[in-house]
């Protein structure tokens, strides 16, 4: 504060403290010399509180903030971490034991400080990393979070604990996430290929666009089949079509007649089946089932053709689907192990009897919120 202001706030204090002496001999003073001295008196208050306001800063800038910035530190970022959503998040990777902390199993670092929204205010970016993890590691994961400040503490606004081996960056407001993949002759313990992205603000939120595939995020429904996602068609693709359109995968390997396949920066399962007995990872495996969840595939921008989204109330939902019914039976073609109640959204008719119907959408509703799509496809014949 400036000489100035402190003059003033002195001035002001010297002037109360003299009113207050004033008073106690109120009865001694006529009527109307009282009147006349608080008149004077509060004058001079209001025009010392006037200069005080217009005096904010020095040498005439700005008033000083109200609120002082939180501090950006490591001890600050473990005091959040170990009890916040993100160490939720991280728990359901099943890497800490129940009666442990998140930060007796993983380090904490605070990447950057920087403003991220353009607000003004800086975020706070941290990621973990596995305490007893060799250097170099790059199949496991590595949860990494964006903080911001809100009613005097810190909290996690973009969440990514999925994603494999993440090596995260800011620069130019933006966050770069190089994520591990595979790519052909890796072993399934060891990939070397990577899935670059950014996230950046959009305004409203956090939002993650990857460096190659599409830019769109529909799920397309046509005549009671799921036909194409993000314009990728679902009916005649192979594993080797989807890594050509959306880059290579996080991770895929057969499982007897089904070959699942992760895009773990974009929250995207694709199972491929043969049920004829050929490989499914290879030329002739089709698309059994996709799921699309968690937070990345919020992040990511994943939605329905009617704009239903993963993280939207169960009521939003019901509005947009007023005939959702529990689902009868599992619609994925290796089961999810996942908390929460499947919907379904859309049928069609099935093949197999003349008045049963399949899925073709479904939604996991999870503590009153939706927590996954999955979209039955069936073109392996299943």
């Amino acid at each position: 504060m400036s000489r100035v202001r402190e003059a003033l706030h002195g001035a002001a204090s010297a002037i109360r403290a003299a009113w207050g002496k004033a008073l106690s001999v109120a009865r001694e003073v006529p009527g109307w010399a009282l009147i006349v001295t608080g008149v004077a008196v509060l004058a001079i208050v209001g025009e010392a509180t006037f200069l005080i306001v217009q005096t904010g800063g020095d040498d005439g800038g700005e008033p000083e903030a109200t609120e002082q910035p939180l501090p950006c530190n490591e001890r600050q970022a473990a005091f959040a971490v170990n009890s916040d959503r993100f160490a939720q998040q991280v728990r359901a990777l099943g890497t800490v034991p129940p009666l442990a902390k998140v930060l007796d199993v993983y380090d904490v670092h605070v990447l950057d400080c920087v403003d991220l929204t353009g607000d003004g205010v800086d975020e706070m970016v941290v990621q973990l990393s596995e305490s007893a993890a060799p250097e170099g590691t790059t199949g496991i994961a590595s949860p990494w979070a964006i903080y911001q400040p809100l009613d005097g503490e810190w909290v996690p606004t973009m969440i990514r604990t999925a994603v494999t081996g993440a090596k995260v960056t800011i620069g130019d407001g933006q966050v770069q996430e190089v994520s591990s993949a595979l790519v052909e002759g890796d072993a399934l313990c060891c990939p070397s290929g990577k899935r670059p992205g950014v996230v950046e603000w959009d305004g409203k939120e956090f939002a993650y666009k990857p460096a190659e595939g599409p830019r769109g995020r529909t799920i397309a429904i046509a005549d009671g089949q799921a036909v194409a996602l993000a314009g990728f068609n679902l009916q005649e693709s192979s594993l080797e079509d989807a890594v050509s359109y959306f880059g290579p995968a996080s991770t895929y390997g057969p499982t007897g007649e089904v070959c699942p396949a992760e895009w773990r920066d974009l929250g995207m399962t694709i199972n491929f089946a043969n049920f004829g007995g050929l490989d499914p990872c290879g030329l002739d495996g089709r698309v059994g089932n996709v799921t699309l969840h968690g937070l990345e595939a919020r992040q990511a921008g994943w939605q329905a053709q009617d704009g239903a989204r993963i993280d939207i109330s169960e009521g939003a939902l019901k509005k947009l689907y007023p005939d959702m019914q529990p689902a009868e039976v599992a619609t994925t073609v290796v089961p999810i192990d996942q908390e929460g109640e499947l919907f379904t959204l859309v049928s069609a008719p099935s093949e197999v009897g003349v008045e049963e119907t399949v899925p073709v959408l479904s939604a996991r509703i999870a503590t009153g919120r939706v927590a996954d799509f999955e979209i039955q496809v069936g073109a392996a014949g299943e």
